[in-house]
């Protein structure tokens, strides 16, 4: 799989995001990204969001899924950065696109997904292959 990663760095930690270009539903992403690295990105502030839409090039799956909206690794964040919802019936996955906003998506349609997390063994492993591009944000 093809990956770009992003690294926010924030007085505390690094935060890492990679964008992993094969095409999946949403719950294969969220398996991928648990075994791979930590979860589908958890994107807590207006920077992070910038970060993430800097390098996607069509709507990707993000973290947050609807039983009501939540983010998949239970992390509670008040940020939020919704177009318009409109009738969300049958939509209970949430995907980012080109302009910046989260629009909820049928979880069984196939995109391109943000992972965050992973160990830096990992990390440098997919910088070393040719398909992934590391951003130092």
């Amino acid at each position: 799989m093809s990956c770009f990663s992003l690294r926010s760095l924030t007085v505390s930690t690094v935060k890492v995001f990679t964008l992993v270009k094969a095409p999946s539903t949403w719950a294969q992403a969220q398996a991928y990204c648990r075994q791979h690295y930590t979860d589908l990105a958890l994107i807590e502030n207006a920077a992070e969001n910038s970060q993430v839409t800097s390098v996607i090039q069509s709507s990707s799956w993000i973290g947050l899924y609807r039983e009501p909206w939540r983010w998949s690794s239970n992390i509670i964040s008040s940020f939020t950065n919704w177009g318009s919802l409109g009738d969300v019936t049958g939509y209970n996955c949430a995907a980012e696109n080109t302009d910046h906003l989260w629009s909820p998506q049928n979880c069984d349609q196939r995109l391109p997904f943000f992972c965050h997390g992973g160990k830096t063994q990992n990390l440098y492993n997919h910088a070393k292959n040719k398909n992934v591009t590391i951003l130092y944000i």
